[in-house]
């Protein structure tokens, strides 16, 4: 059965939304993660068992270690169709911008945005003659705002769209749409990441429809009542006066709600969203 790019766009951002298998794990949990990082790391990243804190430097991503990183990368790569590229492509390559999504421990989001930023900023070497902030254009942790009302009060936060993991733009090439060795390897071996979404080890980028309906967010209300709750009046000129909440409209931030005025007879009246108290 195939699926509309809609309804494959859904599904992802479902699949993102859901609970990381990395949730489980706290930032003690990783802050040592010797015991337990041969459960966690891919059958293609053994060799990188162990990488800590303590031995993460910015000379990791040397040119040597890189290079011999990559070389055993390149041997599991088919051939490539020496009709497949032009002349000059292999000489002056042109470039892209992709967005790609990584894995991350839970909690490490923005600690994994901090640490590939600071290696942009400090790594002293080009790959390709390009410097590193030429390859890795953006890196992004989608946020949501979200207004809370709670017992009357309201609150406005920012929440993760997507806990567990980090967007990045990176620069590729036009005709293969694939990530630089040298690039893979930087992210990849970031304290924090563990993974790339895609299949085994290998960066897929989004299209754009992706890319577009995964960023695109809107406004989030969060109420601590819904239909049928007992609410108490506040802030509405009228004192010790409780209701049951017939209809809630977030759009427009009101509730509507059934209050016994006199004799019993019940009257729905129309309210803001901080007029109301849960009891």
């Amino acid at each position: 059965m195939f699926l509309s790019e809609k309804e494959r766009v859904g599904h992802m951002a479902e699949d993102l939304r859901e609970e990381s298998p990395m949730d489980s794990l706290t930032a003690e949990d990783a802050a040592e993660p010797d015991e337990w990082q041969a459960e966690v790391f891919s059958e293609t990243d053994k060799a990188q068992e162990n990488f800590s804190q303590e031995n993460f430097s910015i000379e990791d991503f040397s040119q040597e270690n890189i290079s011999e990183e990559n070389a055993s990368r390149k041997e599991s790569k088919l051939p490539e169709d020496p009709d497949s590229k032009s002349p000059q492509s292999e000489d002056v390559p042109h470039l892209v911008p992709e967005w790609f999504i990584v894995h991350t421990y839970s909690g490490y989001e923005n600690k994994v945005k901090l640490n590939i930023e600071k290696t942009i900023k400090n790594l002293d070497r080009t790959i390709d003659g390009r410097r590193l902030e030429d390859w890795i254009l953006e890196v992004r942790v989608p946020l949501e705002d979200v207004t809370e009302f709670k017992n009357g009060v309201r609150k406005e936060i920012q929440r993760k769209l997507y806990p567990g993991y980090v967007f990045l733009r990176v620069m590729v090439s036009s005709q293969s749409r694939s990530m630089n060795d040298d690039i893979w390897y930087i992210v990849r071996n970031t304290r924090g990441v563990t993974g790339f979404v895609g299949p085994g080890s290998k960066p897929i980028p989004l299209t754009k429809e992706e890319i577009n309906a995964l960023l695109k967010t809107k406004k989030e209300i969060e109420l601590d009542f819904e239909p049928g709750d007992t609410v108490e009046l506040i802030n509405a000129g009228v004192e010790n006066m409780t209701g049951v909440v017939a209809s809630i409209d977030k759009e427009n931030e009101k509730v509507y709600v059934y209050v016994s005025y006199f004799a019993g007879r019940e009257t729905e009246v129309e309210l803001s969203f901080s007029d109301v108290r849960k009891i």
